[in-house]
């Protein structure tokens, strides 16, 4: 494997960089199999360095998580919402970082993540705080009101945050389900279409 995708990322540190057990490719460095166990073919934070749409590696936000072949149990899940930019904020990211590091868990954010609301650059700084979280445990997310309201229209999150939806067979990013560990995550949209016949 080439290198996992960096979309999410904002570049690290440069003393952050050349970790052993640490895989690069463009902005961002994350954990991968020479220090996570699961064989890099299988490592979507690896990726296999082929293109797609712009989002990661598999163009499928595969790079977000796998949690993948850990049989380690009890597997443990991180779970936050409404996260935004505060002190809080990152007291918040930094416990699920230190609880779960090296479990082979994941984190799921379930929605508003970066309260930018129109501010493109927040989206940058949230990058930031979330950093150190992202690259030593998988977190993987769905969408909010923040995410489409006051001038978002789900474009930035879509272009930062691309989830694993074409293997589930989803065409949008903002429904989603994955195999992790010993779950099965569906996430889906509320504000999509959920009626008999709809896509969702």
């Amino acid at each position: 494997a080439a290198g996992g995708a960096c979309r999410r990322y904002a570049p690290l540190p440069h003393a952050a960089r050349g970790r052993p057990g640490v895989r690069r490719r463009g902005c961002a460095e994350r954990p991968c199999a020479a220090s996570g166990g699961v064989a890099a073919a299988e490592d979507p934070q690896c990726g296999d360095g082929g293109g797609g749409d712009g989002g990661d590696a598999s163009g499928d936000g595969e790079a977000a998580a796998s949690g993948g072949g850990s049989s380690v149990y009890p597997w443990t899940i991180g779970l936050t919402a409404d996260l935004g930019q505060t002190e809080v904020s990152l007291a918040n990211a930094e416990l699920l970082r230190t609880r779960l590091q090296g479990s082979g868990s994941l984190v799921l954010l379930a929605g508003d993540l970066s309260y930018a609301d129109g501010f493109y650059s927040r989206w940058d700084s949230y990058a930031r705080l979330m950093q150190p979280l992202a690259a030593t445990v998988p977190v993987m997310s769905c969408g909010g009101n923040h995410e489409v309201g006051t001038a978002e229209a789900w474009v930035s999150y879509n272009t930062r945050y691309p989830m694993p939806y074409r293997s589930s067979g989803s065409p949008s990013n903002l429904w989603w389900s994955r195999a992790v560990g010993p779950l099965h995550l569906i996430s889906l949209s509320s504000y999509a279409a959920t009626e008999a016949g709809s896509l969702q």
